[in-house]
């Protein structure tokens, strides 16, 4: 009886053995095989032995940065074997410092196929995390006419500029799945034919560059790119993103406020939650520029009545005593979320000494006029002798002086605007600098040089 117990305790154990290796083969874990850290100012593979060389870029600071195109890092493909894996998990650590709209890839094992003369990337797997206007990871196999066409893959969007990302990659013989900043941005599952891993090629592997000849390399910063065997299950992918992020995946506050008129009160906190402006009479528009703490975390402003302000523009009618507003800053976790409140103010007609606006009998400006500028300058056709300048001030009870006739003399004239408020006790001054121009209909003119003192067409020089 004890022998009999003993054997069918043997064999569940087998049994339970097999089911935990079935696991590892279906891909419920992953080996790390190959990593590039950078740490050493190397391409390094400080894992394995598959050590890449770098054509072009830099390393510094512990990452990699392809700036232009042609920059790349080639890996031993040989080395790393790719078609003998079970399943692989590609893992990028990046930054995307530029707007990639070519066709590029970030990884890719396969080959080129030079045979038909265009040079096609032929039994591949690639990744990337932004061409065009999307992400995407990809298998083709066994098709050298056309070999896109035969891509079976997942297109996510595109990350974002100039921030931090976390990109994964997975392919089984049967799915292919893209994780973008530890979210699982879609999952193809009708891998199946000649798109298996057995029929990659072990030709070429790079970083920063695809198999495409035509294709430009992809441009930006990588910090580490992970090679694994196995399938990395969804919470360490996810941990691993948090642990690039940092606490930032959380952080909602803001990193500056600013208002092009008049002041913030109290000055700027990110702990401070509630501000006033207080703007004088005449003045209608506001904007503020709310920037967020954390590159990728997102700002959204609205009025009192919920509507969504553009670009940070805030308008109200001279008439009203001004305008509440909500700055709503939502973290890169998509659901952390703080408010600021800004309340803008209008101060009293009897005490603005503004100016609405300036006319001119001829020219133009070339600023723009706003009622807390004042300093402007006018520019007037060849020949103009005098111009006649008008300062309309914002309050019906102000007094303006300085209006009227502004003789050139050699092309020049200026007048200064005085404001004096209806109460007053203020007043503003507003400068306005005239120039005739020099050019004029009829003559030829030549553009020189600065630095050999030749007509630019003839000195040869950019």
């Amino acid at each position: 009886m004890k022998q009999k117990y003993l054997f069918i305790k043997f064999w569940l154990v087998m049994v339970l053995i097999g089911f935990i290796s079935s696991l590892t083969v279906s891909g419920q874990s992953a080996t790390l095989m190959h990593s590039y850290t950078f740490e050493d100012g190397t391409a390094d593979d400080v894992v394995g032995d598959a050590d890449g060389t770098v054509n072009g870029g830099t390393i510094a600071n512990g990452s990699y940065t392809a700036s232009a195109n042609g920059q790349y890092i080639e890996l031993p493909a040989e080395s790393i074997a790719i078609n003998t894996y079970t399943a692989i998990t590609l893992e990028g650590y990046i930054r995307a410092d530029v707007d990639v709209t070519w066709a590029s890839m970030m990884a890719y094992f396969g080959d080129t196929e030079t045979g038909t003369g265009n040079n096609y990337g032929v039994n591949y797997y690639f990744i990337t995390p932004d061409r065009w206007t999307e992400s995407r990871a990809a298998i083709s196999c066994n098709n050298t006419t056309s070999p896109w066409s035969a891509e079976q893959g997942v297109t996510g969007d595109p990350v974002s500029v100039g921030n931090r990302h976390h990109i994964v990659s997975i392919l089984t013989n049967t799915t292919i799945s893209l994780y973008i900043d530890g979210v699982l941005s879609g999952t193809a599952a009708d891998v199946s034919g000649d798109n298996s891993i057995a029929n990659l090629s072990n030709a070429q592997a790079f970083i920063c560059k695809g198999g495409y000849a035509s294709d430009p390399t992809w441009q930006g910063t990588v910090y580490e790119f992970n090679i694994y065997e196995g399938v990395l299950d969804e919470t360490t992918i996810h941990n691993h993103f948090i642990s690039f992020i940092g606490n930032d995946f959380y952080n909602a506050t803001l990193k500056s406020l600013t208002t092009n008129t008049s002041t913030l009160t109290p000055a700027f906190d990110p702990d401070v939650s509630e501000y006033e402006i207080h703007v004088d009479y005449g003045i209608t528009t506001v904007t503020l520029n709310a920037i967020p703490a954390i590159e990728g975390a997102t700002v959204a402003m609205f009025d009192g009545l919920g509507n969504e302000i553009i670009d940070g523009i805030v308008t109200f009618p001279i008439e009203d005593d001004g305008i509440d507003l909500e700055i709503t800053v939502t973290a890169l976790d998509q659901s952390t979320e703080e408010s600021y409140y800004v309340s803008i103010f209008v101060n009293s007609e009897q005490g603005s000494a503004n100016l609405s606006s300036i006319d001119l009998s001829a020219g133009a400006f070339i600023n723009d006029f706003h009622p807390d500028t004042t300093n402007y300058t006018v520019l007037v056709p060849y020949g103009t002798a005098s111009i006649v300048v008008t300062g309309n001030p914002s309050s019906a009870g102000a007094s303006v002086s300085g209006n009227g006739t502004i003789t050139l003399t050699d092309g020049y004239g200026s007048t200064t605007i005085m404001v004096t408020s209806q109460d007053g006790l203020h007043t503003k001054n507003y400068k306005v600098d005239v120039y005739a121009s020099k050019v004029t209909t009829g003559q030829y003119y030549y553009i020189q040089h600065e630095a050999s003192g030749f007509v630019v067409e003839e000195s040869q020089e950019t």
